[in-house]
């Protein structure tokens, strides 16, 4: 088995990626949370950098109620969830400004300690369920949720390295 899909690896990784992206998040000046980026760093995102911030937290929130399904008494999502789910996945565009920069990052923050702390206490990574994603087992979501994290990371330090430059 390759270290993408060690257990402890990813939740290592998980953990630290918490850190990379809040490292990027505090480059950014606050003025330019909720600006567009400007002329051909719009190429890069079109979305301002608060709105990578609470695109996490949605994917987050979600994947931790997913990693649920890997506890010992977990239980599959409700179709009331699943459709909150899917009601905030695609109304993030619209939503993102109701919280603060200071929540969306609080709880970004906690949605990843709780998926953290979901992940140590999982059964058995191996099991397959029908997810957000399809059907997956527990490292592949542990592995698309570190991947989908270094993506965003990356975004947002795009926008604070070369803001000036490209505006």
């Amino acid at each position: 088995m390759t270290a993408l899909y060690e257990a402890t690896w990813l939740q290592e990784q998980l953990a630290h990626s918490l850190g990379m992206l809040e490292g990027a998040w505090a480059a950014l000046p606050e003025e330019r949370y909720s600006a567009l980026p400007p002329g051909r760093l719009a190429k890069l995102s079109s979305w301002p950098a608060q709105l990578h911030l609470y695109h996490l937290y949605i994917y987050e929130r979600i994947t931790v109620d997913y990693a649920a399904y890997w506890l010992p008494d977990g239980a599959a999502a409700s179709e009331a969830e699943q459709a909150e789910h899917i009601r905030l996945w695609q109304g993030q565009e619209e939503d993102w400004q109701q919280l603060s920069a200071a929540e969306t990052w609080a709880e970004m923050q906690a949605q990843r300690q709780e998926l953290l702390a979901r992940l140590a206490g999982a059964a058995d990574w191996d099991a397959r369920y029908d997810v957000f994603w399809g059907e997956q087992n527990l490292r592949w979501v542990a592995a698309k949720c570190f991947q989908h994290t270094l993506e965003h990371t990356t975004t947002l330090l795009q926008l604070a390295i070369f803001w000036d430059r490209f505006a």
